[in-house]
């Protein structure tokens, strides 16, 4: 993405880029995930910058993190990797947090309480994505070396 952010998504999984903002000041991202999985390595952000992914029943909002957000159509799940990340409903007035290596539910419309992930979870949630991951550090390198020129 053009702030720097990676997006990776399993199969059959059903998005939408409804904002793609640049990263800096004011800079707004929403992604729509309609159903399935994905991992977002999401660049820290300026504190005025937004990236929120939004699923039929919950708001996903981030400031710069490597997590995975599950949609069904009555279920959220989000599993953070580094960093945090704020879970809350659709009306925005209930946010609560998702720390590294646990996971956090909304489930018909009820926020769940934070899970700390089992050590054969993180190898799992690893495993899943580590192509995803060589592939953000391997672009970011990249940016990095071209910025430089």
């Amino acid at each position: 993405m053009a702030d720097g952010s990676s997006l990776a998504l399993v199969p059959n999984t059903e998005m939408t880029l409804k904002d793609l903002g640049p990263g800096g000041e004011n800079s707004r991202t929403t992604l729509d995930l309609l159903r399935g999985i994905m991992n977002a390595i999401v660049e820290p952000l300026a504190p005025s910058g937004h990236f929120e992914i939004i699923s039929d029943n919950a708001v996903v909002a981030v400031k710069g993190t490597d997590f995975e957000v599950q949609a069904g159509s009555q279920d959220t799940m989000v599993t953070v990797n580094e960093g945090t990340v704020e879970l809350g409903g659709p009306s925005r007035q209930r946010f609560e947090p998702v720390g590294p290596l646990h996971r956090r539910r909304l489930l018909m419309n009820r926020l769940q309480g934070e899970e700390t992930l089992a050590k054969r979870e993180v190898m799992t949630f690893r495993e899943r994505w580590a192509r995803a991951h060589l592939f953000h550090a391997q672009r970011h390198e990249l940016l990095k070396y071209f910025k430089e020129q």
